[in-house]
């Protein structure tokens, strides 16, 4: 990887050896073109649609964009600093 090049990455190995390491309360993914942070409950993508993976694990219905604004903004500013 070249040093221009920035990693925001947490290693998980740790956990995986039975260890407290430092986990993140978010995952970021970036797969076929779409992008989204998800943490246990909430899952936000990077053009806004909020799912409550909950009770919409199929993410059939969106939250409409006035609804749990605590969440998307707090999502929201992971997906702010992970460059597109």
């Amino acid at each position: 990887v070249s040093k221009d090049v920035f990693i925001d990455g947490h290693s998980f190995a740790p956990q995986l050896m039975g260890q407290q390491g430092q986990p993140r309360d978010w995952v970021f993914t970036e797969w076929d073109g779409k992008a989204w942070v998800r943490d246990k409950r909430w899952k936000l993508y990077r053009k806004g649609q909020l799912f409550d993976m909950k009770k919409d694990p199929d993410e059939k219905t969106p939250l409409p964009m006035n609804r749990q604004i605590q969440v998307r903004q707090r999502l929201g500013k992971v997906m702010k600093k992970l460059k597109p």
